[in-house]
C-alpha cells in the first residue's frame, strides 16, 4: 500500500522471497524480491521494487546453468548475499560476494 492505494505485486516466475529495505535510506521501505524467473533456461535474481519511484530494479541476475547459485537473508535491517552485505552508495549495488548490474 503507498498514499492508501493498493497495488499488486505480479510473480511471474517461480520462487519468491521478499522483504521490505530501505535500500537507499530516504525513510521509505522498498520492496526487495529474491527470486527465480526464466522460460527454459533457470536465471536467480533480485530487484528491487522502489516505493518512492514506483519503478523496479534489477540488482543481481544470474542464470544458474552457467553460474553458481547464491544465498539471500534479510537480517538486522540489511540484505546479504552469500553472507556479505548489499550495499548501495551513489547509485551503485556492490556486494563482496557477487556481481551486480
Amino acid at each position: 500500500m503507498v498514499n492508501k492505494v493498493i497495488y499488486r505485486y505480479d510473480t511471474f516466475s517461480g520462487y519468491h522471497q521478499l522483504c521490505l529495505w530501505d535500500y537507499d535510506n530516504n525513510g521509505t521501505k522498498d520492496l526487495v524480491s529474491y527470486h527465480t524467473f526464466g522460460s527454459g533456461i533457470p536465471y536467480l535474481g533480485v530487484s528491487i521494487f522502489d516505493m518512492t519511484t514506483m519503478k523496479n530494479i534489477s540488482v543481481v541476475k544470474k542464470c544458474v546453468l552457467s553460474e553458481p547459485w547464491f544465498t539471500f537473508e534479510f537480517k538486522d535491517g540489511s540484505v546479504y548475499l552469500d553472507g556479505k552485505e548489499l550495499i548501495y552508495d551513489n547509485g551503485v549495488f556492490s556486494c563482496e560476494s557477487i556481481e551486480c548490474q
